[in-house]
């Protein structure tokens, strides 16, 4: 028992070593990629390679999945719009608008904040093809504008309001 004891002590400390080193590998080269998000792309598919099994959830029926899945990005989402909308209507609270360039031409003189009925029929009359990149493809957030529709006009009136497009949603 005690050499099974000890070969166990010595796999938590293998493992903890192994994840360590993959983790730092894993960001040095992130890093090396830099914001070239095809970089990006192609070195998860790389990293990501070694297991071609797909894990599903063991569930007993269909709806059953495709409910917890959808509970699943209905609370992101909730969660995601408690973060950046505060109380004030077209307030955006928790987006840094530092933009990597600023705008130097002549600023808006007179802006007239957009409205979710505007908004709205834009991403509906939007094509639904979009690049394997995109982390919202057009046709899921055309399938949840409803859900997504007053934060994305807030962002785009503190856009425009402010003449900046913030890092994080380039």
């Amino acid at each position: 028992m005690v050499h099974f004891e000890i070969y166990r002590d010595l796999c938590r400390k293998m493992n903890t070593l192994l994840f360590k080193e993959k983790k730092c590998f894993s960001a040095i080269k992130i890093e090396e990629c830099g914001k070239d998000k095809k970089k990006v792309s192609k070195l998860t598919k790389n990293l990501m390679k070694g297991n071609s099994n797909v894990n599903l959830p063991n569930l007993t029926s269909a709806e059953l999945l495709a409910d917890k899945f959808s509970n699943y990005f209905m609370r992101k989402i909730t969660l995601i719009g408690n973060n950046i909308i505060s109380d004030t209507p077209n307030a955006i609270c928790n987006i840094s608008m530092d933009a990597d360039i600023m705008f130097s031409e002549t600023m808006l003189e007179m802006f007239r904040p957009t409205s979710d009925v505007e908004v709205k029929e834009i991403i509906i009359k939007s094509p639904n093809k979009s690049c394997s990149l995109d982390q919202l493809p057009t046709w899921r957030l055309k399938k949840f504008v409803d859900h997504l529709l007053s934060l994305i006009t807030a962002i785009i009136n503190r856009s425009m309001d402010e003449s900046v497009t913030p890092l994080c949603l380039k």
